[in-house]
């Protein structure tokens, strides 16, 4: 019997181990990349930029992300050093959503507040290899199409797709000079966000949700934020297929 309770008591101990270790990979850190050095910290998918270059010009050695990064593109005319054309077109399609309000902190990935739960661990734990790749899509309409855009954001929550695809709507309608519209959404969860602005500090996507914000409370445009049923939209479902299938992050039509 002791033998026995001793084994049980062993094999219990590495199990807690192992959920521990896999639970901590569902925290990150949301860091605001813009205090990040652009050529040497690990913050684009192309890993560290000045190991890629010929050579980085002194002047430019010390640069921060955002003296070169803005909302409306990027500034690649205050480096001195040569940057590669495809450097150029991948960061060009990188879906970047900054925000100065937002500070750095640790928070649970595996829930949009960003708040740890156990039942989201749990359910974390039991469907580690379910996690999908996405699309995401979007129209503008007056009657008739006007334009439209997809994307791929590889894998991620269903919300965030939901978020950047709000986003990316009305940064196309203010290109537009759209003066007043109707944006449709099938997320009842990032209507709510918006109305309310109950979003917990350590929301995932509090930087990205605080963009969509600031764009809706411009005083030059009237819009409004309404839920509607999935089945409303064939188009943007749709597109949002070649979103999936698309290699690239963001496509205007």
């Amino acid at each position: 019997m002791f033998y026995i309770m001793c084994g049980l008591k062993v094999h219990l101990f590495e199990w807690i181990g192992k959920c521990k270790d896999q639970i901590m990979e569902g925290f990150k850190m949301r860091v605001d990349v813009r205090n990040m050095s652009f050529w040497f910290s690990n913050w684009s998918y192309l890993g560290q930029l000045g190991s890629i270059m010929d050579d980085v010009h002194i002047p430019d050695s010390a640069l921060r992300v955002r003296y070169i990064w803005s909302h409306e593109g990027w500034r690649w005319n205050r480096l001195h050093t040569i940057v590669p054309h495809y450097v150029k077109d991948f960061l060009a399609n990188m879906l970047l959503y900054l925000h100065e309000d937002v500070h750095d902190v640790v928070c649970w990935q595996r829930d949009v507040s960003g708040e740890y739960k156990v039942v989201s661990a749990y359910h974390w734990l039991m469907n580690r290899s379910s996690i999908e790749a996405w699309g995401f899509s979007g129209i503008i309409k007056g009657g008739s199409w006007i334009r439209g855009f997809y994307g791929n954001i590889g894998q991620a929550s269903i919300f965030y797709v939901k978020a950047i695809r709000l986003f990316q709507g009305l940064i196309m309608a203010r290109n537009m000079e759209v003066g007043k519209m109707e944006v449709r959404t099938d997320s009842l969860k990032l209507v709510w966000c918006i109305k309310t602005w109950k979003c917990p500090s350590f929301h995932c996507y509090l930087s990205l949700l605080q963009h969509i914000y600031d764009l809706l409370k411009l005083d030059d445009w009237e819009v409004s934020v309404v839920n509607i049923f999935r089945e409303g939209n064939f188009c943007a479902d749709w597109l949002a297929k070649h979103g999936v299938a698309s290699l690239e992050h963001l496509i205007r039509r």
